[in-house]
């Protein structure tokens, strides 16, 4: 292609390709197509699912949670697409896909697999995440009140050490973060429960993790959030760039700073929050940039 093109440079060609555009590649197209066409109907499901979180890698677990199937059986398709060359072994129980596999993937995926499909891996992929992420918190910061236990169907991680706990940390919070943004991005996507991993791993802010990475994402949850009118994940999202503000300038205190959004964004008596149509009537909407909602002061 750039033989083609002699005033196609390499970093416009770089530039093409990291926005999906897999065609400026016709060759590597070709020989995906050949590999996945070579799959069974169930490898095939999973190498298309699976591509979803954009992370640098995931793990069994996780695997297992986005397809809907017990561990043993996630591990056996994966290491089946490893066989192939179609996945990556990273160690005992982790993976990825070559970035142009990705793109390859995520393509199929938009055209073979109905909405309600990738909406479904998402949520299973963000509840494990949520639930070894409120695991792991509560074993580096024990008796901590913002570790409350995990409300999620999966059985996540469970670190039994903080040493556990903080390798959890190290290996996964960009496949966390990627899978929060992806559900920000999805249209329909588990916008609500990606604000519930947001908030928790905001929790993580003193463990030597650099606060930009979870500002993108809290970004990302906050503008769709205020695009679909879902308040209460909005109002999450920011109460994450609230602390994040606050712990880069001031240090450890950011992590206390904002414990919880607003109560009116909760359910009565205390259960989890819910995304309802917005604001009670008569109380103004939050918008981007506001902060942390407030209640209005009553008029004259």
């Amino acid at each position: 292609r750039l033989a083609a093109r002699p005033g196609l440079t390499v970093g416009a060609l770089a530039r093409r390709l990291a926005r999906g555009r897999l065609d400026e590649l016709p060759a590597a197209h070709a020989c995906f197509q050949l590999g996945y066409d070579r799959l069974g109907q169930e490898q095939a499901r999973a190498f298309r699912l699976l591509a979803l979180a954009d992370g640098p890698g995931f793990s069994t677990g996780a695997a297992a949670a986005s397809l809907g199937l017990c561990r043993h059986h996630a591990d056996d398709l994966v290491e089946t697409l490893a066989d192939r060359s179609l996945l990556e072994c990273l160690g005992p129980g982790r993976y990825r896909y070559h970035d142009l596999l990705r793109l390859f993937a995520l393509r199929e995926a938009e055209t073979a697999e109905p909405p309600g499909e990738r909406v479904a891996a998402l949520r299973g992929l963000l509840d494990f995440h949520l639930a070894s992420a409120r695991d792991a918190l509560r074993v580096l910061e024990p008796g901590d009140p913002g570790t409350e236990p995990a409300t999620s169907r999966s059985a996540g991680i469970r670190p039994a050490t903080p040493r556990e706990a903080g390798t959890w940390l190290f290996l996964e919070h960009g496949s966390v973060l990627a899978a929060i943004e992806r559900a920000a991005g999805e249209r329909g996507g588990p916008l609500p429960l990606a604000a519930d991993v947001l908030l928790t791993m905001a929790g993580f802010l003193d463990h030597g993790w650099n606060p930009r990475e979870l500002e993108h994402a809290a970004r990302a949850v906050r503008d769709a959030a205020c695009r679909q009118g879902m308040f209460s994940a909005q109002a999450r999202a920011e109460c994450v760039l609230g602390r994040v503000h606050v712990h880069q300038g001031g240090g450890g205190r950011g992590r206390r700073a904002v414990r919880a959004p607003h109560p009116r964004y909760r359910a009565p008596g205390g259960g989890p929050e819910r995304d309802g149509p917005g604001p009670p009537r008569g109380e103004p909407r939050p918008q981007p940039g506001d902060g942390h909602p407030e209640r209005p002061r009553p008029r004259d």
